[in-house]
């Protein structure tokens, strides 16, 4: 366990490298590159997903036991995560720079996004809530271009501040080769 390694937490990444791993006591510390860098709000009894050097998806967990400041974090010892729940491409949080407007003009606000994936923010109980249900529409980013896709449900999920709204999340699909081309490499403009 010790190396490089990213955890994603709250939407961001944070890169970094374990120190100190013990797993007699099921602990391992992890120190953040550039901490001051990261605008990110790290809480005891928060989970993340670790991304390990080599790893292509985040596919193990830890919950944050000790904060000793900003440069070292004490964390439970990963258990590795079911394919099911592994992200394949990390996610950015829109923070309501994109829309999605469906086939009937319904504005949606997009939570987070990345190259295979929407969030899509609800009222709670609203829209889709069934696996393989499908949304179609035109994705928008404020000052960017638009993207025709297709966002076919997999999950819901709470929304982080409340009850009021849940996340709709979803794969996305782009038909057009160039258009989702464009859309990667708009991601990629954005540091996802």
């Amino acid at each position: 366990m010790i190396g490089t390694a990213v955890l994603a937490l709250a939407g961001k990444l944070v890169p970094g490298h374990v120190t100190v791993p013990h797993p007699e006591l099921g602990l391992f510390v992890f120190v953040p590159d550039e901490p001051e860098a990261h605008d990110v709000k790290a809480e005891v009894g928060t989970f993340v997903r670790v991304r390990w050097r080599g790893s292509e998806g985040f596919d193990a967990e830890a919950e944050i036991i000790e904060l000793e400041d900003r440069e070292r974090w004490v964390l439970s010892v990963p258990q590795k995560l079911p394919p099911s729940q592994q992200r394949r491409s990390p996610r950015i949080l829109a923070d309501g720079a994109w829309t999605l407007e469906t086939e009937d003009a319904d504005v949606l606000d997009v939570y987070d996004l990345s190259a295979r994936g929407l969030g899509l923010e609800f009222p709670a109980g609203e829209g889709p809530a069934g696996v393989g249900e499908h949304i179609q529409g035109v994705l928008r980013a404020v000052g960017a271009a638009s993207f025709e896709v297709r966002v076919e449900c997999t999950n819901v999920r709470p929304y982080p501040d409340g009850e009021r709204l849940w996340i709709v999340g979803g794969r996305l699909v782009i038909e057009d080769d160039a258009e989702r081309r464009r859309y990667q490499e708009t991601l990629a403009d954005l540091g996802a």
